[in-house]
């Protein structure tokens, strides 16, 4: 009787209203279909072959960058966490991949970059790479050299260099599900293009780079353009006007914000707004000014979110925290309602925002957050028609289908709710002792990863009819397997 009871009854919020939130998944409207490698991850270039990277905070020279050694990725730790998260897109790019040289095979590996790159991808270090990404079962997202090295005598694109990454990628039998040319080429000085580079120059070398990849790499989706924010040197809309009609998959970038790395250039924000709808919201605003974009210049292509982050710049110091998990998981929710097909998070291992520590190879709070996406939250997204103040809710199909839905509540408000559970479900809590923690626990219990991935942890199930209490600041996932959707099926 409760149960019938809870599925008649509008939703309502218990911050509103002081009774439980109650909910129907039965009837939940299918609104959207998301790739099965929604949510992937960056490795940054820079993490493979070595160079500048963010320096961290503290940093004795007061540094923005800082000389970083190559990412061990054989080691067996980031392995495991690594496959914790796959099957999955890997992307290996970043703004130090327009300028990486690419030694010829069978050519020694050069102590320093020619003239015209930046830093060199060395065989040994590319196995590495080709090894983790057949650990996880994932594919590669690959960029290409595009700087002063990488150009004919005219200023024009050369392929050569893009020619050898693909052979690399071919010797070692590592699939590539996307390429795109370079990275976000409307920053044209630090992304190492001429420094007189033009539209029209991206559009005749976008031109040559599709007909390359259609030649070497047939069937593989071309994305386009991957850039990051509306400005820079080079104008977004002047980019996607001259090469409109060529990608097969648009593709951008969205930070909120720059770090205070990057001060001195505007664009802050603080911890004190990290769970402020305000906050949350910019991600929604900058997809529907592509998706604009991309309905003028490119109708009907599918988008990807390539790279997302905190904050630009390697993110701010509270990156790292719980505080972010909110960020994390309601973008991931409003981009799924939104059909973007790919949300790459950076990164893997490298700056405040990655998912695993470089230093000491623990798992972040996001990194369990990712976790519990990926387990809970299948391919199809729903619509669950609820407007409630202090949450943030999204609802999936199960992945295990058969009419089940997965409800993922954020708790943003400091003050505790209840949640009426309409049918039999499992309950899983992502918690912290507070915002700026930077472990977490999952059921009350920190969670932890072994040799066959991770650990499970206690089980909570609820009765139909029973109500859930909120705790303040929680993300918590409420798998309903017999909630009957027929769009679930």
């Amino acid at each position: 009787m409760a149960a019938a009871l809870a599925l008649a009854m509008p939703a309502q919020s218990s911050a509103d209203s002081g009774g439980p939130l109650v909910l129907d998944p039965h009837g939940w409207a299918r609104v959207a279909t998301v790739g099965p490698q929604y949510l992937s991850f960056n490795i940054e270039m820079a993490e493979v072959t070595g160079g500048e990277f963010w320096a961290p905070y503290g940093d004795p020279f007061e540094r923005r960058l800082a000389p970083r050694p190559p990412l061990d990725l054989t080691d067996p730790r980031l392995v495991v966490l690594a496959r914790a998260l796959g099957p999955t897109v890997i992307r290996v790019s970043g703004t130090w991949a327009n300028s990486t040289y690419i030694p010829a095979e069978g050519e020694r590996t050069p102590s320093a970059p020619p003239p015209g790159f930046g830093q060199v991808l060395g065989r040994d270090r590319w196995n590495q790479l080709a090894a983790l990404v057949r650990a996880t079962g994932g594919a590669l997202l690959l960029s290409f050299p595009a700087s002063a090295g990488a150009r004919h005598e005219d200023g024009s694109w050369s392929s050569e260099q893009a020619g050898r990454l693909v052979a690399l990628a071919g010797s070692t039998q590592t699939p590539i599900a996307a390429v795109e040319f370079v990275n976000e080429p409307n920053l044209v000085r630090i992304g190492a293009l001429p420094p007189d580079y033009s539209a029209m120059d991206y559009a005749r070398d976008f031109t040559l780079f599709r007909q390359f990849a259609q030649r070497e790499l047939p069937g593989v989706a071309v994305l386009g353009h991957s850039t990051s924010g509306k400005g820079g040197e080079l104008p977004v809309e002047s980019i996607v006007i001259a090469a409109g009609g060529q990608a097969d998959v648009v593709s951008y970038h969205f930070y909120g914000a720059l770090s205070a790395r990057c001060s001195e250039f505007g664009n802050q924000t603080s911890a004190d707004e990290a769970l402020s709808q305000e906050w949350l919201s910019r991600t929604q605003a900058d997809h529907d000014w592509y998706a604009g974009q991309r309905d003028r210049h490119d109708p009907g292509k599918p988008i990807w979110l390539t790279e997302t982050a905190q904050a630009a710049c390697g993110g701010d110091v509270w990156a790292s925290t719980f505080r972010d998990t909110f960020r994390f998981l309601d973008q991931l929710g409003r981009l799924a309602r939104a059909n973007v097909q790919l949300v790459a998070h950076n990164t893997l291992a490298s700056g405040d925002y990655a998912l695993v520590d470089r230093e000491t190879m623990e798992a972040r709070p996001n990194f369990w957050a990712a976790v519990l996406w990926r387990e809970t939250m299948g391919v199809g997204v729903l619509d669950p028609a609820v407007d409630t103040q202090g949450y943030s809710i999204h609802a999936h199909c199960h992945p295990a289908r058969g009419g089940g839905v997965t409800l993922l509540v954020l708790s943003l408000s400091d003050r505790p709710g209840r949640l009426t559970i309409p049918v039999a479900a499992q309950v899983t809590e992502l918690a912290a002792s507070d915002l700026d923690a930077r472990t977490v626990t999952v059921n009350g219990t920190p969670p932890k990863i072994t040799q066959a991935g991770p650990k499970a942890w206690p089980v909570r199930r609820k009765r139909a009819g029973s109500v859930l209490r909120l705790r303040p600041h929680s993300a918590v996932f409420i798998e309903m397997r017999k909630a009957g959707n027929p769009a679930c099926n």
